[in-house]
């Protein structure tokens, strides 16, 4: 009896990307991209850094499929020590 293998649809693996705002989206902006992955949750213990952001207190933070035109809903969760905002754009 053959044993089935658990296939990974690569073009649906997820990650984020952490980024400075500004007028456009564009790689310049990444500070940092976790790793794609296959499951559904992604952690990642972010610490701002003023120098990382050029002194700004915006970033942008962008999930991502591997592939184009993979789309679905997503939750963005935040913990802070100081009070914070996020906004839809």
């Amino acid at each position: 009896m053959k044993k089935k293998k658990n296939m990974i649809n690569v073009d649906c693996m997820i990650c984020f990307y952490v980024m400075k705002a500004g007028d456009k989206i564009c790689l310049e902006n990444i500070i940092y991209q976790t790793p794609f992955s296959p499951k559904n949750e992604i952690d990642y213990d972010f610490q701002y850094n003023v120098k990382d952001f050029e002194g700004k207190n915006t970033i942008h933070i962008m999930p991502a499929t591997y592939s184009n035109g993979i789309e679905g809903q997503f939750i963005i969760s935040a913990f802070c020590e100081s009070p914070i905002s996020l906004k839809k754009l």
